[in-house]
């Protein structure tokens, strides 16, 4: 089900916020102004859409509790959604989350609701029951409020709002003003106290506009004021009041497409136009200014000390007897690296939760067999610091959670880490979560573009995006029968992450049940028979697989004449870049080579009456090529096919070139041997 949500933390950097000469929006009140909304049948913006936001109205404002003495967050949404057709009733169900530590929580709050529908040409509205409210604990940080509005159907409106009451005023609220919807309307309006400095960043594609108030509040206090955070005149027994300064910052956008994948396409929401916050500093009246945001520098000292860290690598004296164990039977460096990463690989075994910090401990992960990835991963670090290897964790972000960019310094955004080991040839990687990984070989997840190295001798960045191409072997060999029918063996030996994309694919499908039925949907429904496949991990990842395959009606017997396209379903059949414009960048997650030898005996009674052409052709800067050869030899016809994509990501500005790219290799693909009856 679709989820409205009101944040999601991802940051993007390459295209910042644009200001056109808008006009600041007008937000209805509730429930006003429905008749247009109601009578709407299609969106302008999208007339495919299933449904789409009429306005999405948001405000976070920093406000001083008097009772308390203190400043918390008020956080103010109203939303209205028109239902277009069956398809868009998913956006009936609401989603608030709701973030605690172990001190406080927030607290939701006068919230309201109603869908309304046109019956007769009048108005019907259902009001929102508070009884359908319910709480989803996910974390000890996070819990989600869910509700779902009454009485949608076809062609309705909904309409909801609520306050969130926060205490945690160095969290100030992102906002999306795209979702997977059109959205005719998002506003979001942010009121920030002069004691508060924050940093925000505008991502992604869409026009947003970007205007600044600045207006006076003012707080009246008591002498019991002397608890406050800002320590005014303790000594008062008089009621006076404080003036001060906010900063008003309305942001608002009008008719934002909805974010609509595309194909090579890494994260989606890397590419959402979204604004976020990072509070640089807090300074009140004649106290001293408290600084939050960081540098790089300070984030490492500050991993590296930290108990659940660096200092479980430090105090890793358990390991000891077991690491020289392994280490003191091999002498060459890459084996000893290798035995102790096997080692780890199995002594701890993954529980599927990335995290940059330990939950239990790396002792008891080793003890008790099982971690989650900064459990297993500083473990392995650890054991090849106590091997003598220069060993560093190197924190990330996954591909599922977003980028990280250099100037974005937030931990939070980090929910990894690996291990890097330097050698004489440079720096290798290592991640021991998965079992079906190697040095310099991690898992696909973890391709996502720059990491932080926590190390203090060489703070830096790696890019993790592979630099060498990772390849794939295939040997196909047919008979082709006078009735059309292509029947024969098929050989493929997968290397690096190739391999690793393959045993993805194979994981939990023991009897290639799963697999099968992938390869008769590529062979143009072939039958598929006789699967046989190794798989083999250090020192890199290889996979070779045999099947059988026949393929029916793959030629066409006409007037003595036997039409054949011989790449099958092997071969790229169609291309995937087809619209005419791109706005995402195309990632291919690694570089890599694939290459066919097709081998087809010539009919009995037959002869050859045409073969494509030898042609091969590349991208600018090498950065992609294809070849095609054919010859005819012993009664059998041999076509050479390769393909090699040599970099991971394509810029927008690039896509023309890539689409062209493609459309010459599939129209090559798709050219035909002609067999002649003798």
């Amino acid at each position: 089900m679709r989820k409205l949500k009101l944040c999601n933390v991802v940051l993007f950097f390459w295209v910042a916020c644009i200001k056109v000469n808008a006009q600041e929006p007008q937000i209805p009140n509730f429930g006003k102004d429905l008749i247009q909304h109601l009578n709407m049948t299609s969106c302008e913006v999208d007339s495919s859409a299933h449904a789409v936001v009429l306005f999405d109205n948001g405000e976070s404002s920093i406000k001083y509790d008097k009772d308390k003495g203190y400043f918390y967050v008020e956080i103010y949404r109203h939303t209205r959604i028109k239902i277009l057709d069956k398809d868009g009733l998913e956006w009936a169900d609401i989603i608030i989350p709701l973030y605690k530590s172990k001190t406080s929580k927030e607290k939701l709050d006068k919230i309201k609701g109603a869908t309304y529908n046109l019956t007769n040409g009048k108005i019907e509205s259902t009001k929102l029951s508070l009884k359908s409210l319910f709480f989803e604990d996910i974390s000890d940080r996070l819990t989600l409020a869910k509700f779902t509005m009454p009485q949608v159907k076809e062609g309705s409106v909904i309409e909801f709002s609520y306050t969130v009451i926060s205490e945690f005023t160095y969290n100030l609220q992102p906002w999306e003003f795209q979702t997977d919807i059109p959205t005719l309307i998002s506003k979001y309006t942010v009121i920030i106290p002069e004691y508060y400095k924050y940093n925000h960043r505008i991502s992604g594609y869409e026009n947003i506009t970007v205007e600044k108030k600045n207006r006076k509040e003012t707080i009246f206090y008591k002498d019991d004021q002397s608890r406050s955070q800002m320590n005014i005149q303790p000594h008062m027994v008089t009621i006076n009041n404080i003036q001060y300064d906010t900063e008003w910052y309305i942001f608002y956008g009008y008719n934002i497409p909805k974010i609509e994948n595309e194909p090579y396409v890494d994260y989606l929401k890397n590419y959402q136009t979204r604004i976020d916050f990072e509070l640089q500093y807090i300074q009140f009246p004649n106290q001293m200014k408290k600084q939050y945001a960081l540098n790089w520098d300070s984030a490492t000292n500050e991993l590296l000390e930290s108990d659940n860290f660096g200092k479980e690598i430090d105090g890793a004296r358990f390991l000891t007897d077991d690491i020289q164990a392994i280490s003191n039977k091999i002498t060459d460096k890459n084996d000893k690296i290798l035995a102790i990463f096997s080692y780890i690989q199995g002594k701890i075994k993954w529980n599927d939760r990335y995290r940059l910090r330990t939950e239990k401990g790396i002792k008891k992960a080793y003890v008790e067999g099982s971690g989650n990835s900064a459990e297993v991963n500083l473990c392995l670090i650890a054991a090849l610091k106590q091997a003598g290897f220069d060993a560093f964790p190197i924190a990330l972000s996954t591909r599922s959670s977003g980028m990280i960019h250099k100037w974005e310094v937030s931990l939070s955004k980090l929910n990894h880490v690996i291990a890097g080991v330097v050698m004489d040839d440079g720096i290798i990687t290592l991640d021991a979560t998965e079992s079906f990984s190697a040095p310099n070989i991690l898992p696909l997840e973890c391709l996502n573009g720059n990491a932080r190295i926590i190390d203090k001798k060489r703070a830096d960045w790696v890019d993790l995006n592979p630099s060498f191409s990772s390849k794939s072997d295939s040997y196909v060999k047919m008979t082709i029968s006078e009735n059309g029918d292509v029947y024969g063996s098929v050989a493929q030996d997968l290397y690096d992450y190739s391999a690793l994309r393959l045993h993805n694919t194979l994981i939990g499908d023991d009897n290639f049940t799963k697999y099968q039925e992938l390869l008769t949907k590529r062979l143009n429904n072939g039958i598929i028979d006789s699967i046989n496949v190794n798989q083999s991990i250090l020192p890199r990842p290889i996979i070779n697989v045999k099947y059988y395959a026949s393929i029916p009606e793959s030629a066409i017997n006409a007037g003595g004449l036997i039409y054949l396209s011989p790449g099958l379903g092997f071969l790229l059949s169609s291309n995937p870049f087809v619209s005419t414009t791109r706005k995402l960048p195309i990632n291919f997650h690694f570089p890599f080579v694939e290459n066919y030898v097709f081998s087809y005996a010539i009919p009995d009674g037959y002869s050859i009456q045409e073969v494509p052409k030898n042609t091969s052709f590349k991208m600018l800067d090498g950065k992609g090529d294809y070849n095609y050869s054919i010859e005819v030899k012993n009664e059998e016809v041999i076509i050479t096919v390769s393909l090699a994509i040599n970099q991971t990501l394509f810029v927008p500005s690039e896509y023309g070139e890539i689409k062209d790219f493609f459309d010459k290799l599939v129209s090559k693909n798709a050219e035909k041997l002609i067999f002649k009856k003798i």
